[in-house]
């Protein structure tokens, strides 16, 4: 029993030495401040590229990015009229600058393409700015070029 006793005792003394160690809970939090600040510069910065009322069509991912970084509020204030997801079924609304933000996946760039040419036919003359985030892929810019819109005089490409 005595033997027992002190492996508990050892095992007591292991955890409340591997508690001691451990950094306290705010410690171990990481400060995203940085990080959030960067994002908003970038977002800001596209956004300054058009000035006056826009829309912004995003993709899922960057939707978590932008949300966790910039209220809506703020996005309101650059001159962001409303927000829309890059899906199959893009509305068609009437505002004159449109900026798209989105991850290069092939799919999301036909989704764009499809929207661009679209509103091509209906003679809407808009402006398009499309921020691809990490970055722009051949593969995202093949997509582009073989649907025709790559060279749109009215379509800026920020990579």
């Amino acid at each position: 029993t005595q033997s027992t006793w002190g492996l508990q005792n050892s095992l007591k003394e292991m955890a409340t030495s591997a508690a001691a160690q451990q950094p306290k809970e705010d410690e171990r939090v990481i400060d995203l401040t940085v990080f959030k600040d960067h994002i908003r510069y970038k977002i800001f910065s596209l956004l300054d590229q058009m000035p006056g009322e826009k829309d912004l069509l995003i993709d899922q991912q960057v939707l978590n990015l932008l949300m966790s970084a910039i209220g809506f509020s703020a996005l309101k204030e650059q001159g962001v009229k409303d927000i829309y997801m890059i899906d199959d079924q893009i509305p068609m609304q009437e505002t004159q600058q449109i900026l798209f933000w989105c991850t290069p996946k092939i799919q999301i760039m036909r989704n764009i393409a499809k929207f661009i040419l679209m509103c091509s036919q209906k003679g809407f003359q808009r402006s398009y700015l499309l921020a691809l985030s990490p970055k722009r892929t051949a593969y995202s810019q093949e997509a582009l070029e073989q649907s025709g819109v790559w060279q749109y005089k009215n379509c800026g490409f920020q990579f």
